[in-house]
């Protein structure tokens, strides 16, 4: 059923299983959120549908004690409760479908110098982040993530210190990634603690890109090169200054 899902709905929405490409590194290791995450997901779903479901069932009660007391509800009453109650299966079921899907389409891969995190259906979201560039890995569990067992991997690298605030995802924050629904969360973050230390440049910016000096020139970096060329600057106005009628 699931795969029939995937193989139906995945080309409509363009997405696709299989896991991203990543651009930086080698040996790439493929993982996904642990299953209990899905059934913590549902929960949390059910929690959240709970008052759409509460006028369809209160709203037949009222009518029946209503008509028990010799006022029965006009027939469109019943009608509008038809429409509400439809509305909340279809919700349900579109919003159960798409739990189930994002699960699936959610994954990370990690090599020696990266991660890629991808999350998401209806609007896909990928992110790539370097361990030259990670400054800080924490584990986040809540009290029912502890009741699953499951945890998240916040990571934060260079410019994302700033905080999350209130109904924002961190995911979508710039230089930062969280690696959700993971069963052994610490031994995760062991890794990439290690993957961050074996880094020369960790929290300093990829080693292709950055360098720890200037760049040389004529034998000598740029500030010496300013420095000659001050000093001869000064030279050269001296002797101006000395010259008959300078």
């Amino acid at each position: 059923m699931i795969g029939l899902l995937v193989s139906i709905l995945g080309p409509l929405l363009k997405v696709k299983p299989t896991p991203p490409h990543v651009p930086l590194g080698r040996d790439p290791v493929v993982f996904r959120a642990s299953e209990r995450y899905l059934a913590y997901r549902y929960l949390s779903l059910v929690w959240m549908l709970f008052p759409t479901f509460l006028v369809p069932v209160v709203m037949p009660i009222g009518i029946l004690i209503l008509a028990a007391r010799g006022k029965p509800a006009p027939s469109f009453v019943w009608g509008i409760w038809i429409v509400l109650s439809l509305a909340a299966l279809v919700g349900a079921a579109l919003a159960l479908v798409s739990v189930r899907l994002d699960y699936e389409f959610h994954c990370y891969v990690m090599t020696d110098r990266s991660l890629r995190i991808r999350r998401g259906i209806w609007e896909q979201v990928e992110a790539t982040l370097t361990f030259a560039n990670v400054q800080n890995v924490r584990v986040v569990q809540g009290p029912l993530q502890r009741l699953f067992g499951i945890a998240s991997v916040v990571v934060d690298t260079a410019g994302s210190a700033g905080k999350v605030s209130e109904g924002q995802d961190p995911f979508l924050l710039h230089h930062r990634g969280v690696i959700r629904g993971i069963a052994d969360a610490q031994t995760l973050r062991d890794r990439i603690m290690d993957r961050m230390r074996q880094s020369k440049s960790a929290g300093l910016g990829d080693l292709d890109d950055h360098s720890d000096r200037a760049p040389e020139v004529g034998g000598g970096t740029q500030l010496e090169l300013l420095h000659t060329i001050r000093d001869e600057a000064r030279g050269l106005a001296q002797d101006l200054r000395a010259a008959p009628g300078g």
